[in-house]
């Protein structure tokens, strides 16, 4: 088994605090008003806690199909998150760890740092192209989430 570890910076318009509270405990609704398309279903057992599992299915031309994922920490104070995806229909892929921290822009905004750790089965190794597309992905889903928020302020928890 391998680990292979990146980082992906977001920068958002909103406030460290508003960001957190939104995307850690208002997620199933924001993303299912978002951007609907990308989750065609998105089962939560649990009560968004630690310890609660999302099983997700995602919609046509998202690079996975299907994803459970298991909350591991949430610190509001430090505004830290973190989970694991444990089973998924990426190949070569144990699990996949993935850590938020939230920080203060010098705007005023958001800096969302995300740390990915990849654990692999085997010797099976992620390339460049496909971290990219890992982090791409991600920031593009960020920014559509954060405009649906711009857009509806009382989807924003604060």
């Amino acid at each position: 088994m391998g680990i292979l570890n990146f980082e992906t910076e977001i920068v958002c318009k909103h406030p460290p605090s508003t960001m957190f509270k939104t995307l850690i405990f208002n997620f199933t609704e924001l993303v299912t008003k978002a951007i609907p398309q990308v989750y065609k279903s998105l089962e939560v057992l649990g009560d968004g806690g630690v310890g609660t599992i999302r099983k997700v299915h995602f919609g046509e031309g998202i690079l996975l199909k299907y994803m459970e994922e298991r909350v591991d920490s949430i610190d509001e104070e430090n505004l830290t998150y973190s989970s694991t995806i444990l089973e998924g229909d990426e190949k070569g892929i144990e699990k996949i760890v993935n850590d938020f921290k939230f920080e203060e822009s010098p705007d005023g905004g958001t800096i969302i740092k995300k740390q990915n750790r990849y654990y692999t089965v085997g010797d099976y190794k992620l390339d460049e192209e496909e971290i990219n597309k890992v982090k791409q992905t991600s920031l593009g889903l960020f920014i559509i989430l954060e405009d649906y928020m711009l857009a509806n302020p009382d989807i924003c928890l604060n």
